[in-house]
C-alpha cells in the first residue's frame, strides 16, 4: 500500500474518532530515515513536542509555513503513519538566535542548545545551496510546537 493510502486511512481512523469533517494534513517523517524510528519514539512518548525546518525551504516549494491547527500524520523509516500530531503553536528565529527553549522541547541528545545547533547544522548543511542560503548565520528557522492527538 502506498503511503498516501495508509496516511489517508490513518487520518479517516482519527476523523470517525473525533469527529473531524476535513482531510487537512500533512504526511511528515521528522529527520531523515536514518533517525526517523528515533524521532517517532520520542514524539510518542512525549519527549519531543516541537520540530524545527528553514523557513525558506517552505517559500521554495511555495508551501504556506506551517501555523497553529495544522495537523500532520508522522511516518516512520518504513514510511508507515506513527500518530497524528497537532500544531499548538509556532515561533521564528534566526539559526544562532534559537532559544534554549526550543532545544528542549525537541527533546533530543541533552536537550542542550548546543545539542540541537550541532544536529540541526549537520542536518541542515545539505540543503544551504539547493534552498540559496549562503550560511546558516543568514538562515531562518520555524519551530513547530505540537501535542500528539492520535496513536
Amino acid at each position: 500500500m502506498e503511503v498516501a493510502q495508509q496516511a489517508q486511512e490513518y487520518w479517516n481512523n482519527f476523523k470517525s474518532s473525533e469527529g473531524i469533517d476535513h482531510d487537512n494534513y500533512n504526511i511528515s517523517m521528522f529527520g531523515g530515515p536514518d533517525i526517523a524510528d528515533q524521532l517517532c519514539e520520542l514524539i510518542v512518548s512525549g519527549e519531543k513536542t516541537a520540530g524545527s525546518s528553514l523557513v525558506k525551504d517552505f517559500e521554495m516549494a511555495g508551501d504556506p509555513l506551517p501555523k497553529a491547527g495544522d495537523f500532520h500524520v508522522v511516518i516512520n523509516s518504513e514510511k508507515e503513519p506513527v500518530c497524528i500530531i497537532k500544531i499548538t503553536d509556532t515561533e521564528k528565529h534566526m539559526f544562532y538566535d534559537v532559544p534554549e527553549s526550543v532545544a528542549a522541547a525537541e527533546g533530543e541528545g541533552d536537550k542542550s542548545l548546543a545539542h540541537w545547533q550541532n544536529v540541526h547544522e549537520d542536518f541542515f548543511s545539505f540543503f544551504l545551496e539547493e534552498l540559496e542560503i549562503d550560511s546558516l548565520e543568514n538562515a531562518e528557522v520555524i519551530t513547530e510546537h505540537f501535542e500528539v492527538v492520535f496513536k
